[in-house]
């Protein structure tokens, strides 16, 4: 007898499809559910968790869902469900099971730099859990992370798993580290670079040389040199008008026995650009002198103010990719200061080759700027003050209901709630609703209070001296910065002994009746 769906092989990975050879719509009737494949976990368990059962009316639905049941604990690493006639005239059911093998220890071994516990709360691998080879694959791949991050080198992980008497497969994971000399740099060369030489682009980068002066360890930290690669040395070609530079390659030769490293760049400069015309597209809310001075002014004070107009860029200049992008983002502020959440200014960056091969190659810069509407402010709210008075949160927002949207402000409301002292820091950053069919924003601030009032006591004892009495002499305080929750600030003092006695109380209002007058 055949059942619709699962006749053949029901594999875990593999819908099981409805064919012709019995009616699907009312199931048919299982006499018999059996295990097999399954060493450490029962029958009766692996039946329970299929919700297989026997009687009329079982689907290939339910044995697709018996499926899915038994891979998602976890436990398997196959699970294929089988059928055939059974005596009785119904359908026997045969669940084949591959387990996966149960870790009940794993132990990492061999590691001096960095903490095993590390590794296993950073992957999550744990005791008496079914064993994942993605995840020993992980744990791995971590380690040699983490002790990259060191500068350590990883001279080899032995991975093996060792079979526990009297549990069938089950097993204790072990990772045996070998740990190499901690790497430290000895000489940053670069091939291919005519225009810089090799200390302007070593200045340009966070990985150092190592010296002889103490911070000078020469330690070598493979994410802060990829952020080279990535970043910084394209940063500093490009500010010079070498936007087409590129890393070709980065070697890293170590001597396995004293750990010294020279790390060897490979560059293509390309050519320098200079700066050819510069226009704006698109902007109707700020003129475009204004924003072109956004770009142009080139010497700026510590002020932020430019010297003059004889300090503004011009045609003909080396192109900065860096002041363009720096740029960018100010106009792209200005514009979310002005409501216009939904503002882009897109940098359109044209190369213009040299056409007789004597002149520089120039750059044609264009801001292309989509401004959209701007938004008004609807509500804000205020969430997790459960001590603190909402109307002492609401004393330091400087945006308001009505008023336009403004991503400075809002970023100063952010930070002077912090400043009161009174919530866990950092806060949540605010979040911002936008309603783009009215053209208006909701705002909501996230809070979560601390403790903030304080208890400081003291004791001495004294033996007394001539003409004085002797004893024990101290104090106790209470300091509360938001009492009542209204951040108002109650101060109380006592001091006893030797004779004397005083107490102290002083109380702070910053808004007084209201105000800002304190």
């Amino acid at each position: 007898m055949t059942l619709a769906g699962f006749a053949q092989p029901a594999h875990s990975q593999q819908p099981t499809v409805p064919t012709a050879a019995a009616p699907s719509s009312g199931g048919v009737t299982v006499d018999t559910v059996m295990v097999r494949g399954n060493e450490r976990i029962s029958a009766s368990v692996v039946r329970v968790t299929s919700a297989l059962r026997t009687g009329p009316g079982v689907t290939a639905l339910d044995v697709q869902t018996a499926i899915r049941r038994l891979m998602a604990t976890g436990q398997y690493e196959d699970v294929q469900v089988y059928s055939d006639d059974s005596p009785a005239g119904g359908v026997r059911l045969i669940i084949d099971v591959a387990e996966r093998p149960m870790i009940t220890r794993v132990d990492i071994r061999g590691l001096e730099r960095i903490n095993a516990r590390t590794v296993r709360d950073t992957v999550g691998i744990q005791d008496d859990q079914p064993l994942n080879p993605n995840q020993v694959l992980r744990t791995e791949q971590m380690i040699r992370n983490l002790l990259a991050r060191e500068g350590v080198q990883v001279l080899s992980i032995d991975t093996s798993m060792v079979a526990v008497a009297n549990q069938p497969n089950t097993f204790r994971l072990a990772f045996n580290v070998r740990e190499g000399n901690r790497l430290a740099i000895a000489d940053i060369r670069f091939e291919g670079n005519a225009s810089f030489g090799d200390n302007a682009l070593r200045g340009a980068m966070s990985t150092r040389e190592e010296g002889f002066l103490w911070f000078r360890t020469g330690r070598f930290d493979r994410e802060t040199f990829q952020g080279d690669l990535r970043e910084r040395l394209p940063a500093f070609y490009g500010q010079r008008g070498y936007i087409d530079f590129a890393v070709v390659s980065d070697t890293l030769i170590v001597d396995p026995e004293t750990g010294k490293a020279q790390l060897v760049v490979t560059v293509d400069e390309g050519a320098q650009y200079r700066l050819g015309e510069f226009s704006i597209d698109g902007a109707t809310r700020f003129p475009n002198e204004q924003l072109e001075q956004m770009f142009t002014a080139q010497r700026r004070t510590v002020l932020g103010l430019p010297f003059g107009r004889g300090a503004d860029r011009e045609q003909g200049e080396v192109f900065d990719r860096v002041a363009l992008d720096g740029a960018t983002q100010r106009v792209n502020q200005m514009y979310r200061n002005q409501g216009y959440l939904y503002a882009q200014v897109l940098p359109r960056v044209e190369r213009v080759p040299s056409v007789d091969g004597t002149q520089a190659p120039t750059v044609n810069v264009t801001w292309a700027i989509s401004e959209q509407s701007p938004f008004y402010i609807n509500t804000i709210t205020v969430t997790g003050n459960s001590y603190t008075h909402e109307s002492v949160i609401r004393d330091r927002l400087m945006v308001f209901p009505g008023d336009i949207y403004n991503e400075e402000r809002l970023l100063q409301s952010y930070q002077s709630i912090a400043a009161l002292g009174f919530f866990e820091t950092p806060m949540p950053a605010p979040d911002i609703r936008p309603d783009p069919e009215n053209g208006t924003v909701d705002l909501v601030f996230y809070v979560t209070e601390k403790q903030t009032g304080s208890v400081n006591f003291g004791t001495a004892f004294g033996g007394g001296g001539y003409g004085r009495a002797g004893g024990v002499s101290g104090f106790l305080g209470y300091n509360q910065p938001n009492l009542f929750g209204m951040a108002k600030q109650a101060d109380l003092r006592a001091e006893f002994g030797f004779g004397r006695s005083s107490f102290t109380a002083s109380y702070t209002d910053p808004a007084l009746f209201g105000t800002r007058n304190s």
